[in-house]
C-alpha cells in the first residue's frame, strides 16, 4: 500500500506556513509571524484574519509585561478542522475523530478473528458515517479522512488463523478506493506503523528536528523511519518494513524474521495455549505465576532481536535514538526496552555510537491517530506529512 500525496489548494502557501509555525512553536503573535516568515506587517494581519475568520486560529490571552501595547498571540484552534482515521489490523479494526490538536475525540474499536473483506468494509462504512454525524455541521464538509493498514494484508491469512482463501479479496480489491466511492471521500492511505510513527512524531515528546527508528510491537512488528523531524516512507512507501527482517532463531541459530520473535501473536498464542487468557498482553495487571514465565521468555527473545534490528539500523542510518511502542500493556512495554537494553551487551559493538533505546507514548491508538493526523496534515501543513 502506498501513501496518497496531494497539494492543498484551498490555502495559500503562507497560510499554511503560519499554521505550521503555530503548531511547532505554540501560539505566535503577529510579530511573531512576520519576523519568522519575512513577510510585512501588514501580509501578516491579513493572512492571521483569514484564518480567524475561517475558525483555524484562535486569539489568547495578550503577553503583557513588555515595552509598549500588550501583544496578542494566535493559537491553532482545536475545533477548526477535523479528520477521520481508520485503522485496520489483523485482529481489530478502530475508527477515530482527532481535532485540529491532533487529539482523539471519538474512538470505535472493531474486533474479530480476521479480518474479512466484504463485512469489514460494511462496518467501517457505518461506524465512519457515526462519526462524522457527531463532528460540526459547519466542519463535516472539509472533514479529512486517512486509512492505516498493513501492507499486503492477504499475506497473512495463515499467520492470523484464517481460513483458507478467506483473506484473497485483500489481493484483488482496493479498501480505501471502495471506502472513498461508498463515502464520496478521499481517503489517504498509509502503511499501518508508518501511521503510528507519525503520531509518536506528533506528540510533543521529541525534538521537531530529531531522527529515530520507530518499533511498533502489534499482533505483528512494524516499524517508521523519521529523519530529520520528517517520517520517511521510502519509494513505496514501505520504508522499515522490519518485520521481515532476518534475525537470528530463537532455538537452533538458523534465521527466521523479526515478525517471528517481536510480535505479539506468538506471546499470545503461548498464553492461550496454556490455557491463559490472551488479554494479559495488553492489559495493566499483575500477572499470575503460571503467566510470567511465558512472558518473560518472549521478552528476552523479542529483546534480543529488537536489539539486533536497531543496531542494524543504526550501521545503515547512523541514527541513535530508537523507540519502542506498541499495543502490548505499558508495564509489558517498560520491560520489553529493558530487555532491549539488556541485550545489547550481548553484541560487537564497535564502530558504532551509542544507541538510545526508549519507551513510545501514543500505545494502542497510535495508528488510527496516525491514519486521522496524516489528512490534516496533507491540507494544512506547509511540510506536509512525508518524505521520500
Amino acid at each position: 500500500m502506498l501513501s496518497v500525496l496531494a497539494e492543498a489548494t484551498e490555502y495559500s502557501a503562507n497560510e499554511r506556513l503560519f499554521l505550521t509555525l503555530m503548531r511547532k512553536h505554540g501560539p505566535q503573535s503577529k510579530a511573531d509571524l512576520t519576523r519568522a516568515t519575512g513577510l510585512s506587517a501588514q501580509s501578516a494581519s491579513v493572512i492571521v484574519r483569514r484564518l480567524h475568520e475561517i475558525g483555524l486560529v484562535a486569539p489568547q490571552e495578550a503577553t503583557r509585561g513588555k515595552v509598549g501595547q500588550p501583544s496578542k498571540p494566535f493559537a491553532l484552534n482545536p475545533t477548526g478542522a477535523f479528520a477521520i482515521g481508520v485503522k485496520i489490523g489483523r485482529k481489530t479494526a478502530e475508527v477515530v475523530t482527532a481535532n485540529f490538536d491532533y487529539e482523539i475525540t471519538k474512538s470505535t474499536v472493531l474486533s474479530f478473528d480476521y479480518p474479512a473483506f466484504e463485512p469489514l468494509l460494511a462496518d467501517l462504512i457505518e461506524s465512519v458515517n457515526a462519526h462524522l454525524s457527531e463532528i460540526p455541521a459547519a466542519k463535516q464538509k472539509e472533514c479529512g479522512f486517512g486509512l492505516a493498514a498493513p501492507n499486503n494484508l492477504e499475506s497473512w491469512e495463515a499467520a492470523i488463523g484464517a481460513p483458507e482463501g478467506a483473506m484473497t479479496d485483500w489481493a484483488q480489491r482496493d479498501m480505501a478506493g471502495e471506502l472513498s466511492a461508498s463515502l464520496g471521500r478521499t481517503f489517504y492511505l498509509i502503511n499501518d506503523a508508518s501511521a503510528a510513527c507519525l503520531t509518536e512524531l506528533n506528540s510533543g515528546h521529541h525534538d521537531r528536528t530529531a531522527s529515530y527508528i520507530y518499533f511498533y510491537i502489534g499482533t505483528f512488528v512494524g516499524g517508521g523511519i523519521v529523519m530529520d523531524g520528517r517520517l520517511y516512507s521510502g519509494a513505496c512507501g514501505n520504508a522499515a518494513a522490519i518485520g521481515s527482517l532476518p534475525v537470528e532463531g530463537q532455538h537452533d541459530g538458523r534465521f527466521t524474521q523479526l515478525i517471528s520473535a517481536a510480535s505479539l501473536v506468538t506471546l499470545t498464542d503461548e498464553l492461550t495455549s496454556n490455557s491463559l487468557p490472551y488479554e494479559l498482553a495488553f492489559e495493566q495487571c499483575d500477572l499470575p505465576d503460571a503467566a510470567e514465565g511465558i512472558v518473560q521468555s518472549w521478552l528476552k527473545t523479542a529483546g534480543r532481536a529488537l536489539a539486533y534490528a536497531a543496531l542494524s539500523g543504526q550501521a545503515y542510518l547512523d541514527i541513535h535514538d530508537v523507540v519502542v511502542d506498541g499495543s502490548l500493556s505499558q508495564d509489558l512495554r517498560t520491560r520489553l526496552v529493558q530487555e532491549t537494553n539488556a541485550a545489547l551487551k550481548f553484541f560487537d559493538r564497535r564502530g558504532l555510537p551509542e544507541i538510545n533505546i526508549k519507551e513510545g507514548t501514543a500505545g494502542f491508538p497510535a495508528r488510527a491517530q496516525g491514519a486521522a493526523i496524516l489528512p490534516l496534515q496533507m491540507v494544512f501543513d506547509s511540510e506536509n506529512a512525508q518524505t521520500n
